[in-house]
């Protein structure tokens, strides 16, 4: 009645070989061609792609140009002026509105949303507005460089319908007023709107150590360095020329 004993298998059991190194780098991913994570500090990890950008473009690729911004400022615009009427003004929004850009809110004629990028004016008009973007280094455009855009359907080339300053002509400079100039009303005040608000100067006290002397009249250039001084009416062809603007196109 006694079960059998079972009998064990005394069979040599053939051991598992490891893995060449060939076999091995078959089997793994190469390290240069793996997907890696690129990860800033503070920012979501993002995969790299092959040309090592994680914005998906190509390793040496110039980067995208940001969209153009345009913001428009409209001075001098009267009934008076041919193609500047007041109905000229309102179809000249409708059309930088219509191609992308912005007009800017009206701050009073006697100051300039430094935020502008363009003015359109008369090409004979000389205000605070023009003159401030004459100092910034603005565009100061006729108006058919807006019907002319909106005829193309894109923002054309500025320079052949206007002119843009230098931007730096009272940077970190000096300029003193005549008491004479100074009498006049209003001048001494846009004379410091002009240079130091949107010039980057100074108004001083001092003929002497001025970088520029602005007098009433050129019966003043006796009183001081003439090479230095200009009136009211030199300093304004001085910032925005005459013939900046051709009149015909």
């Amino acid at each position: 009645n006694n079960a059998p004993t079972p009998q064990k298998d005394t069979t040599p059991q053939r051991k598992r070989e490891a893995p060449t190194p060939a076999a091995a780098d078959k089997s793994a991913t190469p390290v240069n061609k793996r997907r890696r994570l690129s990860v800033s500090p503070g920012k979501t990890p993002q995969l790299a792609t092959r040309a090592g950008n994680a914005d998906g473009s190509a390793s040496g690729d110039a980067p995208c140009s940001p969209p153009r911004e345009i913001l428009v400022s409209l001075s001098g615009f009267k009934d008076t002026i041919d193609k500047y009427h007041y109905d000229d003004k309102k179809k000249a929004t409708v059309s930088i509105t219509a191609l992308g850009g912005e007009v800017t809110t009206d701050q009073g004629q006697e100051q300039f949303n430094t935020k502008a990028t363009h003015v359109i004016s008369p090409p004979t008009a000389r205000t605070i507005k023009t003159l401030a973007a004459a100092i910034l280094g603005r565009w100061i455009l006729k108006i058919e460089w807006v019907t002319d855009s909106a005829k193309a359907g894109k923002w054309l080339p500025e320079h052949e319908y206007g002119y843009q300053g230098s931007g730096t002509l009272f940077k970190n400079k000096t300029v003193f007023v005549s008491p004479k100039l100074a009498e006049k009303t209003g001048r001494l005040g846009h004379v410091k709107l002009l240079v130091e608000k949107y010039g980057g100067g100074t108004v001083i006290q001092s003929a002497a150590t001025a970088d520029f002397i602005f007098v009433q009249s050129s019966a003043e250039f006796e009183q001081y360095p003439p090479a230095k001084c200009k009136t009211w009416e030199g300093f304004i062809e001085w910032v925005y020329p005459r013939n900046a603007i051709p009149t015909a196109r």
